[in-house]
């Protein structure tokens, strides 16, 4: 908290789980906020997972990794998992 009015730019990079996929780390979302003097701001980002957490193969083919994404904002690390679900059998 400082004692003047300023922006801030927040950098969300993701790291997919381990594997032989490119790129390594890629920024995923950012947001500039005005944080006013003496102020703390709370900030909300969405990140769609499809267009952002995916990557794309050796084959030119886009596709979301299984497994744990590490999310990094600054010096803090979220992990998230995605599992694949099975789906059920569609009757018509």
């Amino acid at each position: 908290m400082g004692s003047k009015d300023g922006t801030h730019t927040i950098l969300v990079f993701s790291i997919p789980p381990a594997g032989h996929w490119a790129p390594q780390k890629q920024l995923v979302a950012f947001a500039k906020v005005l944080v006013p003097a003496g102020s703390q701001q709370r900030v909300g980002i969405n990140i769609h997972v499809c267009k952002f957490l995916s990557v794309v193969d050796r084959s030119g083919v886009r596709r979301i990794p299984i497994g744990v994404h590490n999310l990094h904002i600054g010096n803090v690390k979220h992990s998230i998992s995605l599992q694949a679900a099975t789906l059920g059998v569609i009757k018509s």
